[in-house]
């Protein structure tokens, strides 16, 4: 069966000193709608890009932020575009996958299609420390968003209709992240309201010209979001608070029913830590998990496991000589990432 035409594109394109690259990228998208979005170039972009019909310019004249752009260029887009493209301007994104990847997203009805280097197809031309960097971002938005997609960052996409004009409503009072850290907050933002999103592959290449414009504040900007906004730090931080609950109630019943109170101090510290994270580090996963009295069995079962997990890697490594210390902060350690991993994806599994 035909595929039903989708009609005439929008593709927002961010640029900040990106002539040489425009020049061979122009010519390619000479059949859509072009909104640039330009930070400042001071290298003639202007002037290559202003009297051509199928392009808007928009100078903003100084840099605002990668996904600031984006969001600005989404104030633009045509009445009748269905579907709006974003696409880097430095030829690391294939501008002949745009058709295919709209396609896609029409038969598969996706809200949000994202261009993936890690999913079975994709790849990276990426320099070993960029790969490295880009891998443990990409793993640091799994653990703390409980997401399966594998190229978080990547500013590749497909956006449909409907999540342009929530992202547009959502940035009204501009809270979303304006900068690199943007792109993973437009998708946990997609992901918590219910957005249909999936991955296509893409060959990620090499810029032809031009340097990089990701800088230490972009990746401090990406690790700040993540820790507020993502489940990871505040399990932490809970944990933390049930090893407080713990400690006092060892202290106040260890004179009282002797050996029984650790059993009380642990399982109360358990209950603690249930009741927190369900009301405020997995608050946006709602019942997922089904219901109360299920997710604290579940969580209670997990956790228990934990502590048999730190026991046997304490007690095995005792028998290797380790230190005891040692040995206890390692089994902590794996204990921890193993009930973490059992709360995202089972206890309060989307």
């Amino acid at each position: 069966m035909p595929h039903k035409p989708y009609g005439r594109l929008s593709i927002i394109i961010p640029v900040l000193n990106e002539k040489g690259n425009l020049e061979n990228l122009l010519p390619k998208l000479k059949d859509h709608r072009l909104i640039i979005i330009d930070d400042g170039s001071t290298d003639g972009t202007a002037e290559l890009c202003l009297g051509k019909e199928n392009v808007l310019f928009i100078e903003r004249g100084k840099k605002m932020g990668l996904v600031s752009a984006v969001l600005e260029g989404f104030k633009n887009i045509s009445p009748d575009d269905s579907y709006v493209v974003t696409i880097d301007s430095d030829s690391s994104h294939d501008p002949d996958c745009i058709d295919a990847m709209v396609r896609y997203a029409q038969s598969s009805d996706l809200d949000l299609l994202i261009g993936s280097r890690y999913v079975k197809g994709g790849s990276s031309e990426d320099s070993i420390p960029r790969k490295i960097m880009s891998k443990s971002a990409n793993l640091l938005f799994r653990l703390a968003f409980s997401s399966k997609i594998k190229d978080a960052t990547s500013g590749f996409r497909v956006y449909s209709r409907s999540l342009v004009e929530y992202l547009i409503s959502e940035n009204k009072n501009s809270t979303i992240s304006p900068s690199y850290a943007g792109q993973v907050d437009i998708l946990r933002r997609a992901i918590n309201y219910g957005f249909r999103i999936g991955e296509y592959p893409i060959r990620f290449r090499q810029r032809s010209e031009g340097h990089s414009k990701l800088r230490a504040g972009d990746i401090y900007q990406y690790l700040t979001l993540v820790s507020k906004k993502g489940y990871l730090m505040r399990y932490v931080l809970v944990g933390l608070s049930g090893v407080i609950v713990n400690e006092i109630l060892l202290k106040a019943f260890l004179g009282l029913i002797g050996d029984m109170s650790e059993f009380i101090a642990v399982e109360a510290s358990v209950i603690s830590n249930f009741v927190l994270n369900d009301r405020i580090t997995f608050r946006t996963t709602g019942n997922a998990g089904g219901k109360y009295f299920v997710r604290m069995l579940k969580y209670n079962f997990f956790n228990l496991g934990g502590v048999g997990i730190n026991i046997a890697i304490f007690l095995t490594l005792i028998k290797f000589s380790f230190n005891p210390l040692l040995a206890n902060f390692f089994g902590i350690v794996v204990a921890f990432v193993f009930t973490y991993l059992t709360s995202i994806s089972i206890v309060w599994r989307r």
